[in-house]
């Protein structure tokens, strides 16, 4: 949610890509674990229905990239960090 909110109030640029979660808001608040009768499984569950402050178009994915850059598995295997690269070469110019 704070990432919906920078991004809608216009106060951060995103790079990289789409982030976890939902930007339209989450389940939160008190969260009682209620163990099923039967299996004696533990299950946490949210009680609330938390919303960010600025509504979102897209209901049920992320905070999409201003700049999208994809990490390549070879990125990964190598070290290499393309999204700091981009960020560095874009304060840098």
């Amino acid at each position: 949610m704070i990432a919906t909110n920078l991004k809608a109030g216009k106060r951060a640029i995103f790079v990289g890509e789409e982030t976890g979660g939902a930007a339209g808001g989450t389940v939160a608040g008190s969260l009682p674990v209620l163990k099923l009768p039967n299996s004696h499984l533990c299950w946490r569950f949210g009680l609330m229905n938390v919303k960010p402050y600025f509504q979102v178009a897209e209901e049920g994915r992320g905070v999409m990239p201003d700049v999208p850059v994809v990490r390549s598995i070879d990125d990964v295997i190598t070290g290499k960090d393309p999204v700091m690269d981009k960020v560095l070469k874009s304060i840098g110019n």
